[in-house]
């Protein structure tokens, strides 16, 4: 049985639920769908290029699918010390590569990567560029101990020599 008090505190919990569930409500998308690119790369010193990925964003609301919004028609460049290196269309829709042969990513040069594709919305057309300057990899020194405590020594490939502590 269920007293006054237990009703009252009943219809308190429901009004709160019911004044947070309104609360929470988002206004609706009023803004229209501009196509843009993602780009997705990564370039690790003493390695080639593995892939450079390109997607078309997703309309709100929109199903999305894999290779519905991947890129297949793009120029893909990437520029280090003034010699330019066009990436080949992968297997895979939308993935963009070159053979570990043409090009080994060095530590400490600087790189730039050029994208041009068609803008399937206005029919035009998209340009993006980035560049970035890869870190020198870091390599432990086989000679030196890594036990907590100890010294370890990283070799930056002779820009520098550090030595910190582990603690």
């Amino acid at each position: 049985m269920m007293t006054h008090r237990s009703f009252r505190t009943a219809g308190l919990l429901s009004a709160l639920a019911l004044v947070m569930l309104l609360a929470s409500c988002d206004q609706a998308i009023t803004t229209a769908y501009t196509e843009q690119l993602n780009v997705a790369c990564f370039l690790y010193a003493d390695a080639p290029v593995d892939s450079v990925v390109l997607h078309r964003t997703t309309p709100f609301g929109a199903y999305y699918d894999d290779l519905d919004f991947a890129v297949d028609s793009a120029t893909v460049v990437i520029t280090v010390d003034g010699v330019a290196h066009t990436l080949k269309a992968g297997a895979t829709k939308g993935r963009y590569y070159l053979p570990p042969s043409e090009l080994t990513i060095e530590g400490g040069k600087t790189y730039t990567l050029t994208v041009t594709a068609p803008n399937h919305q206005t029919g035009g057309l998209h340009h993006l560029y980035a560049t970035t300057t890869v870190p020198m990899p870091i390599t432990l020194d086989p000679r030196v101990d890594s036990i907590r405590g100890r010294t370890v020594t990283l070799d930056t490939n002779q820009l520098a020599s550090f030595a910190f502590i582990v603690a």
